[in-house]
């Protein structure tokens, strides 16, 4: 019963908790992004079902991004704040006109993250607890405040800081990241540490649309 990180399958949640606040009429997939953070560049053009599609033209904060990974890099355990992953993202131009392309981006997820708290009033984590996880019925996945993941714990190691360190292509090279900090995933609560078991029942559950109305499922 191995714990770990479960890295994107927390896109899958905050996707799932966008769908059950639909259902319940509480926001819409056509809502700007300016109804709920007005300060972001850009949010009056991209709805919550464009960050959620990934077709809002954002650059991603990760992906090609050598500043961001050059600071990432040199300290695998910096613990990031919104306001720094973000200075790194939506001050630049869009990538294309909102819903006319896609390009896969951390920052739609952040940004859908702190627009769905701001829509409700409450926080990342509770939102996700009370009406995703728990529904779901999953008993060992939760909000990761820390790089800490409980024991038992399934280690990983990684040689993607080969370059950034110089380290010749012909040297063997791999260290533990195991505990490397998270907080540069997605929107802060929604970073959840797992086990195998509420991973298949996350596939699961969702798949079968789990929590939502059977009219709004199909």
């Amino acid at each position: 019963n191995m714990h770990f990180r479960n890295g994107a399958v927390a896109i899958s949640y905050v996707a799932a908790l966008l769908l059950k606040l639909v259902d319940e009429q509480k926001v819409s997939l056509d809502d700007k992004l300016s109804e709920f953070l007005p300060e972001i560049p850009h949010a009056d053009r991209v709805t919550l079902g464009q960050l959620a599609q990934m077709t809002s033209g954002y650059v991603d904060y990760v992906i090609g991004n050598t500043k961001m990974n050059d600071a990432a890099y040199a300290n695998p355990f910096r613990r990031w704040t919104v306001h720094d992953l973000l200075q790194y993202a939506v001050n630049q131009p869009l990538l294309y006109e909102p819903g006319t392309n896609w390009n896969y981006a951390h920052t739609n997820y952040l940004l859908l993250g702190l627009a769905l708290e701001k829509a409700t009033g409450q926080e990342m984590s509770k939102l996700l607890s009370e009406k995703v996880l728990r529904p779901l019925g999953l008993r060992n996945t939760v909000n990761s405040l820390t790089p800490e993941i409980p024991a038992p714990v399934l280690h990983a190691f990684s040689s993607e800081r080969r370059e950034f360190l110089k380290i010749p292509t012909g040297t063997p090279f791999y260290e533990e990241s195991t505990f490397w900090d998270p907080s540069w995933t997605i929107t802060h609560g929604a970073i959840q540490t797992t086990d195998i078991y509420d991973m298949k029942a996350t596939a699961a559950g969702i798949g079968a649309g789990r929590g939502l109305s059977a009219e709004f499922y199909q």
